[in-house]
């Protein structure tokens, strides 16, 4: 996998079960330091000089996080509960944390307090229903790509996180997918 830093003066590079990040800078190059029995995946660089990345080791799927400039071990954010994870989506801010698993559900983690809560769980799609996932600039909604009828095709889901019933903005007759905000955050294409 392959995720760029939110301010474009770097990449996270993951390639069998190791990370590193490749740099502009000084840091040319930087290999996190994952404990050697562990894999890691989807590491995507956050905006405090962290690397959030899901961390498989004995079973368990967890997230952790890495000093950006390998200065030391990493630090577990999110504990084991059972079920894989698929994949992390920090917000334009950097302050949270979204992350969806193989029971279906939609979670946010608070990277500044180290609270996490599901914030849905999709009825549809199986095991892996977001297919896509894109944060409001302003990081109060999430527009998201996911079945919401039995028809299984991907619709355009809007999430707002401050509570509410989230909405869903296009039908089940064709899918929709690559939902995003225009950096106004007043249209979603």
């Amino acid at each position: 996998s392959v995720r760029i830093a939110p301010g474009g003066d770097s990449v996270a590079v993951v390639a069998r079960g190791r990370a590193t990040l490749a740099s502009t800078g000084k840091r040319r190059r930087v290999d996190l330091a994952v404990p050697g029995e562990a894999r890691v995946r989807e590491a995507v660089p956050a905006r405090d000089g962290q690397v959030i990345a899901i961390l498989d080791h004995d079973g368990k799927s967890e997230i952790w996080s890495f000093p950006a400039d390998g200065s030391g071990p990493g630090k577990r954010l999110v504990a084991d509960e059972s079920v894989h994870r698929w994949r992390l989506y920090p917000s334009p801010d950097g302050r949270w944390l979204a992350h969806d698993d193989k029971q279906g559900r939609l979670s946010l983690l608070d990277l500044e307090k180290g609270s996490n809560r599901v914030l849905e769980q999709a009825e549809f799609g199986r095991d892996d229903p977001y297919a896509a996932l894109a944060w409001s600039p302003d990081g109060k909604y999430l527009a998201l790509a996911r079945p919401d009828t039995a028809q299984l095709r991907s619709q355009i889901v809007l999430l707002p996180l401050a509570g509410g019933k989230p909405l869903t903005l296009t039908s089940d007759r064709y899918e929709s997918f690559a939902p995003a905000f225009t950096p106004d955050g007043h249209w979603l294409y």
